[in-house]
C-alpha cells in the first residue's frame, strides 16, 4: 500500500554516504531501528547494527522502520500508521543522469532579503544526484525531521559534526 508524500532533493557527488550519516543519527532516535538496504523484494530487514555496511554509495533504496512492530503496521497501513504521529520512510537515491534540465526557483537563492518573484533556470551540471524521501505526509512535524536530518547529513562533510 503506497500512502507516502515524496520529496526530492538534488546533490552534488554521491549520496551513499550522506544517507549512512543521516541513518547513524536517526538511529540514536530509533535505536531499535529496522533497515532494508537493497531490493525491498529480496532483502530482509535487520537492524541498523547489522545494515551500516550494506548502504549503497551510488544508487540504492533504503527501506526505514522504527521497529518490528512498525514493519508489522507498514505492510497494514503504508507509510501513515494509524493512531501515531510517526512511520516508516524510504531513501532511494541514484545519479542524475542529466547533464542539464530546467528547474523553477521558488526562493532566492543569492539570499538578499529583496522581494523575489520565481524565475526559470537551467541547471548544468555533472556527478549529481537525485534522492527521493518518502514520508507519511509532507508537512508534519516527524516528517520534517526526516527530510531536514537528510539535508544535514548532505551538507556536513564527513568526518565532521552534524550542522
Amino acid at each position: 500500500m503506497i500512502t507516502g508524500v515524496d520529496t526530492v532533493l538534488l546533490t552534488a557527488g554521491r549520496a551513499g554516504p550522506a544517507i549512512g550519516r543521516f541513518l547513524e543519527q536517526w538511529g540514536r532516535v530509533w535505536p531499535d531501528m529496522r533497515i532494508s538496504a537493497g531490493d525491498p523484494a529480496q532483502t530482509p530487514f535487520v537492524t541498523w547494527q547489522d545494515a551500516r555496511s550494506d548502504i549503497p554509495e551510488t544508487c540504492g533504496e533504503v527501506l526505514v522502520a522504527k521497529d518490528e512492530r512498525m514493519l508489522s503496521d507498514w505492510d497494514d497501513h503504508g507509510y501513515e500508521i494509524p493512531g501515531s504521529a510517526v512511520g516508516p520512510f524510504a531513501l532511494l537515491y541514484q545519479p542524475c543522469q542529466a547533464p542539464r534540465f530546467e528547474a523553477l526557483v521558488q526562493h532566492d537563492p543569492y539570499a538578499r532579503g529583496l522581494p523575489f518573484d520565481p524565475y526559470p533556470v537551467i541547471v548544468v551540471a555533472t556527478d549529481l544526484s537525485l534522492i527521493t524521501i518518502v514520508t507519511p505526509d509532507g508537512d508534519s512535524e516527524f516528517s520534517q525531521s526526516v527530510i531536514n536530518g537528510v539535508i544535514a547529513a548532505l551538507v556536513q562533510q564527513e568526518g565532521q559534526p552534524a550542522p
